[in-house]
């Protein structure tokens, strides 16, 4: 093996990648969070706590595979916990996600309006007193750039289809443990027993089979009247 044996070396190039995969979805939620945070601050804290759940998420559903294979009841029963836990920290990453989606495709269609006849008409509707209030207000609120995202359906699908990637690739590509002296030894003679046994049943079942096939034709014939006697009087 290229890699050593510990596990983390073996996890390495999976876990850096899907990292990649995180991390790159974060980039969008990091940016929507420091244009529409109310102070600096308050926007590298969201940045934080988007990348904190993406990762959580990742370590999560990787530990909650691991967990389900331990040999033991106690340790497997947690596996369940663990993947509620990750499922958690995925729908905040999401959540994240899918407002900078949401950002992002108010920005361009303001930017649509903005060079639009719509919006220099809106622009003499609020201006003019010919209008009545309600319209002028209307047109006013239409004029305003997005400060706050208003989440579609759609604008879920992405960050939902690239996290459940990532989370199902956490479990379904971590590298397995090295076997231990004897252990492949072991498996394959467990696999060779499995083998003879369904053999041995196979032929004990066609025993059965046979058997009471021959019980069957046995209570077909008639009372008292063995074969040799139907035949001498034919």
């Amino acid at each position: 093996m290229l890699l050593p044996k510990f596990g983390w070396a073996r996890e390495a190039p999976i876990m850096l990648g899907l990292f990649t995969v995180a991390a790159t979805v974060e980039a969008f939620s990091a940016r929507y969070a420091l244009e529409t945070a109310s102070t600096p601050i308050l926007g590298w804290l969201k940045v934080l706590l988007m990348g904190a759940c993406a990762l959580m998420m990742l370590l999560g559903f990787q530990r909650a595979s691991l967990l389900s294979d331990d040999p033991r009841e106690e340790v497997r029963k947690r596996a369940l916990q663990a993947r509620l836990c990750a499922f958690g920290f995925m729908a905040v990453s999401i959540a994240g996600a899918a407002g900078a989606f949401a950002y992002e495709r108010q920005t361009r269609e303001y930017a649509v309006y903005t060079a639009s006849k719509a919006f220099a008409e809106d622009q003499k509707i609020a201006a003019s007193f010919d209008h009545s209030d309600l319209e002028r207000e209307e047109a006013r609120q239409r004029m305003q750039p997005p400060a706050v995202a208003q989440r579609q359906f759609g604008d879920f699908l992405f960050p939902l289809l690239l996290h459940g990637l990532a989370a199902a690739a956490a479990g379904a590509m971590r590298a397995p443990v090295p076997l231990k002296r004897g252990e492949a030894e072991a498996i394959a003679n467990a696999k060779a027993e499995a083998v003879q046994r369904e053999k041995r049943n196979a032929a004990a079942r066609e025993r059965r089979k046979r058997a009471k096939k021959r019980k069957s034709s046995k209570a077909k014939r008639p009372a008292g009247v063995n074969v040799v006697d139907l035949r001498k009087e034919a």
